[in-house]
């Protein structure tokens, strides 16, 4: 990636990889927008969000348009900004706000809703949390239900019609970094699953195959080069081959059948790293 950054957001649009925002080796939010390729495996430089943000609480696609949600702005104080990316015209558009400021959460679609799941305390480290849904159609937002359990910069997707919350830092609980939750909007409740192998957080993850994959983060001492898999059907995870780059606060999509995992940081400073795993080759 052009562009070493980490607390970013990324999402697939058209089988074209966006990465988002962010922030530089100077903690400076970016307004710098890349696009991958997989074809030309070629990175190119899109138009730049309205305003800098670091920490989005994630990105989705709906029906062609990407849409990034909150974050924290120059001054370090978490958004309510909704913003919109038409790839046909290289444009941004800004939308209604979200109801509550967010940053260092996580996103998903289901039937073309934007659900947001963040950190309502400018990420410091509290229990504070909120879990909303956008309609395009309306231009709209609904304030729904909060999981049980707190989770601070968490992976998360989307898989059969359930939102799922993996991983992210509880500060009031023992097992934190392991909790998983799935959203039913139809019942506007959520539901325990079984927890992650490694405790964790500041992870990247995307939904390849109907499975959920979790990749990289931080333990609280060390950077995790950790990924696994989670199968909602039978409700279990799996460790597969890791990373190659260990890392936090980095951001991840699906992509073509692949997993890609790009940016964030680890011992030595800020990255610029783009990695992909390919589930059909595992033995």
């Amino acid at each position: 990636m052009p562009t070493a950054r980490r607390r970013l957001a990324a999402a697939a649009v058209d089988g074209v990889l966006y990465a988002v925002g962010g922030e530089n080796g100077f903690l400076s939010p970016l307004t710098t927008v890349e696009t991958y390729t997989t074809g030309s495996n070629r990175w190119a430089t899109r138009a730049p969000l309205p305003e800098s943000r670091s920490a989005p609480s994630g990105t989705g696609a709906i029906d062609g348009v990407l849409y990034v949600a909150g974050g924290l702005d120059a001054s370090g104080q978490a958004t309510t900004s909704l913003y919109a990316y038409d790839p046909s015209t290289d444009s941004w558009s800004t939308r209604a706000p979200m109801p509550i400021a967010g940053a260092c959460g996580v996103s998903g679609v289901v039937d073309r809703r934007l659900y947001v799941y963040t950190n309502t305390s400018n990420c410091s480290e509290s229990d504070d949390h909120a879990f909303v849904r956008y309609n395009p159609t309306t231009n709209s937002w609904t304030a729904l239900s909060v999981p049980a359990k707190v989770h601070y910069l968490p992976a998360g997707g989307t898989i059969g019609g359930k939102f799922y919350l993996a991983g992210g830092l509880n500060f009031t609980d023992g097992t934190s970094g392991r909790y998983v939750e799935a959203y039913n909007p139809t019942t506007d409740q959520w539901s325990p699953k079984a927890l992650t192998p490694t405790a964790r957080y500041a992870t990247a993850g995307a939904v390849v195959n109907n499975n959920l994959y979790v990749a990289g983060g931080f333990t609280g001492t060390e950077y995790n080069n950790t990924l696994e898999v989670y199968d909602a059907r039978s409700d279990t995870w799996l460790g597969l081959a890791n990373m190659p780059t260990a890392r936090g606060f980095l951001a991840a999509a699906s992509l073509g059948g692949k997993l890609y995992a790009v940016g964030g940081r680890d011992e030595t400073g800020f990255l610029t790293a783009n990695e992909a795993y390919n589930p059909s080759a595992r033995r």
